[in-house]
């Protein structure tokens, strides 16, 4: 249950060490959406991570030019997200919408870093630590599912995106839409 305070200080004003408590209170604890993108295939989908976009559009793997709707963004734990007193947490969540076909693939998403973009093409790193739900594995056919990260410490300042792994060529005509947001909460 939240703690209720009431500021009082000469004058009517409010110190900074109650601008910092009241602070700590509002952003504690609730998981909040910082960054979501969503993708589908145009067509039979190979072995690879794919980044998700802004705008829902058809998605190109990692070795292929980015278009413009392919979203990538930065986090610095140390500006953006912190509060006193607190640790930082992310986590990613998965979602998958099938069509009337399946996949006859895994779906993995997570958090990746940017490494470089010359020429269009990104160079990702290694899926960031604890942020993979749980696998998609033969998902059936015209339904939707959604997997949690487990909670994972906000990785260093840097750029990055969001992807789903796929672990094989996917059945033409299968395109499944997917989603995926990374949140953040600060905990004690």
């Amino acid at each position: 249950m939240p703690r209720y305070k009431t500021f009082v200080q000469a004058g009517g004003g409010m110190s900074a060490a109650d601008l910092n408590a009241l602070q700590d209170d509002l952003m504690s604890d609730a998981w909040r959406t910082i960054v979501d993108a969503s993708g589908t295939w145009a067509s039979a989908a190979v072995a690879s991570t794919f980044p998700l976009r802004t705008d829902g559009g058809t998605m190109v793997a990692i070795a292929s030019a980015q278009t413009g709707g392919s979203k990538a963004f930065h986090l610095d734990p140390t500006t953006n997200y912190a509060v006193t007193n607190r640790t930082i947490q992310c986590r990613v969540v998965g979602r998958v919408a099938t069509s009337a076909v399946l996949t006859g693939i895994n779906l993995t998403f997570g958090l990746y870093p940017l490494s470089s973009t010359a020429a269009h093409i990104w160079t990702a790193g290694a899926v960031v630590t604890g942020s993979q739900p749980a696998v998609f594995t033969a998902q059936a056919l015209n339904t939707m599912a959604a997997a949690y990260s487990a909670a994972f410490t906000m990785p260093a300042t840097g750029h990055y995106f969001l992807g789903v792994l796929t672990s094989a060529t996917m059945v033409a005509a299968a395109w499944p839409f997917v989603w995926a947001a990374l949140q953040v909460r600060t905990v004690t």
